[in-house]
């Protein structure tokens, strides 16, 4: 009796530990709704999460995030009568991208999250648009030069009226002859460079014949020509025809360029229409003191107590204009350190304080040694014209720095892999992973984003491709800027883990002017 009590004991405890029981395995996301990497004609009515297995009511959380990284308002989670399907209501979506990340929790207690993309509509992420890319070497440098000479000719034409509407009524007929002297060649000079810096745009922009004036480009730069061959006839003549016309100029710049492209149109234009007034009251300033010093030294250090109230002034606008340019430039703040418009900008925001110093010396010169002042003129004078060379370059540079393919290699005694993500930008990419040698039975990749710890990893769907030891993919699965971690978990052939991960930063793909 003893011993069939044994043996049935033993068969029980067997079975028990031999056949595999339901209540232990953990939940699996087996179906979602819209799939991942899949694209919708129109706003979905929700999404679905199915999983395997029922799910413990009250430990889920599911979020859909938009491309801009904003959590979607109004979005309600239920779980369905058998614990195994979660419903996401969704109000309607514009087109775009978006972001589904989960966290549950199986019959078992463990947690299962993940995360995946699906996008609306006909709406590309940036890095699906094909962006132009700057040209190097000598080129380059003859699109700065030539920006940094229509910049001169904008500036100084524009504030040499300016001052011409201020000073009018001091001056000699003597003075007054040279002021509409230097006007017309200053009028000429930036005709000149006007018309190069178009050429040179139109090359860089379309292939076609003629002047796109169905874009803000075209419109803007037609506008300033018009308004230059114009200024030839009514300059200095008028003071509302002047007043009006330096308006206009400038308006017709601020439409052109970075502050049309990046960030808040509303707020950049504006700025950025102050930021050229105040440059160019500093800059018609200087070329004034230069051109009256010589022989109109009297006239001159009249004038400078007038100049040094508005040049103040305007440095206070260049300032206030230009950080908030920056902000709405830049993505990041410390892309200023990473990028070469960033780096740049350290340099022009370095040459003007030199400038204020100058200015210091020079105010202290006229009071005690006069006869030095000029040399501080002309170092001012050179100052300027460098921060004009580098504003060449700051119009014509990003402001975002550019994503590079990333070719990730990472090699020990038993495995020798690379992974390769291009374009490895916000959007669409292709993934591969090599393995020198077949000694792979299965690799897995996952996505983690780093900037918000909300978000789960995404799993990237790898295919085993005929030659041996390829993996590949294509697909949304790095929807955000930011910082991510790429891991690859691999198993190989004596069935042992090994894992490998890598860091490294998307930056925001935004394009040219």
């Amino acid at each position: 009796m003893r011993k069939a009590i044994c043996l049935v004991l033993f068969l029980f405890l067997f079975f028990s530990f031999m056949i595999p029981k339901q209540a232990g395995a953990h939940a699996v996301l087996t179906n979602t709704n819209p799939v991942a990497d899949s694209r919708l004609e129109e706003s979905p009515a929700g999404i679905t999460l199915t999983f395997n297995e029922a799910i413990k009511a009250g430990l889920t959380a599911v979020k859909v995030l938009n491309q801009d990284k904003e959590a979607i308002a109004g979005s309600e989670v239920s779980l369905s009568n058998d614990n195994r399907q979660l419903e996401v209501s969704v109000p309607e979506l514009a087109d775009g991208a978006y972001l589904v990340t989960y966290t549950v929790v199986s019959a078992d207690g463990h947690p299962i999250s993940g995360s995946y993309v699906f996008l609306v509509g006909n709406s590309a992420l940036p890095s699906d648009i094909e962006l132009e890319s700057n040209e190097g070497g000598t080129f380059q440098f003859l699109v700065y030069f030539t920006r940094a000479a229509y910049y001169f000719g904008l500036l100084s034409i524009t504030g040499w009226i300016f001052w011409g509407i201020i000073q009018q009524k001091k001056h000699t007929e003597a003075q007054k002859k040279t002021f509409d002297f230097i006007a017309f060649i200053l009028q000429q000079y930036h005709l000149l460079c006007l018309i190069l810096l178009i050429a040179v745009q139109w090359l860089m922009n379309t292939t076609v014949a003629g002047i796109p004036l169905n874009t803000g480009f075209g419109v803007s730069w037609f506008l300033s020509l018009m308004l230059s061959v114009l200024g030839l006839f009514l300059l200095a003549k008028s003071k509302w025809i002047d007043v009006s016309w330096i308006i206009l100029m400038l308006a017709a710049k601020s439409f052109n360029g970075h502050s049309s492209s990046y960030g808040a149109i509303w707020a950049a234009i504006p700025a950025n229409f102050v930021h050229l007034l105040a440059a160019a009251i500093w800059v018609g300033g200087l070329l004034y003191i230069v051109t009256y010093w010589k022989k109109n030294r009297v006239h001159v250090k009249e004038f400078l107590p007038n100049f040094s109230k508005w040049a103040f002034f305007s440095m206070i606008a260049l300032s206030l204009s230009g950080t908030l340019l920056t902000v709405l430039f830049l993505p990041a703040l410390d892309y200023l350190w990473i990028t070469p418009w960033g780096i740049l900008l350290l340099v022009k925001s370095s040459l003007v304080c030199l400038v204020l110093l100058t200015a210091f010396i020079i105010r202290r010169c006229l009071n005690r040694m006069p006869a030095k002042a000029w040399h501080w003129v002309k170092v001012d004078f050179g100052l300027m014209l460098l921060i004009l060379l580098v504003v060449g370059g700051l119009s014509y540079l990003s402001p975002a720095p550019d994503n590079s393919p990333l070719y990730w290699q990472e090699s020990n005694q038993d495995t020798n892999m690379t992974l390769t993500i291009t374009p490895n930008a916000p959007g669409k990419n292709h993934f591969q992973i090599q393995f020198k040698e077949n000694t792979v039975k299965r690799a897995e990749l996952s996505l983690t984003y780093q900037d918000n710890e909300e978000i789960a990893p995404i799993q990237v769907p790898l295919k085993s491709l005929e030659t041996p030891g390829l993996y590949e993919a294509e697909g949304y699965y790095l929807p955000f800027d930011g910082e991510w971690v790429a891991e690859v978990k691999i198993v190989n052939q004596n069935g042992e883990e090994e894992l490998f991960t890598k860091s490294f930063r998307l930056f925001k793909a935004m394009k040219n002017d």
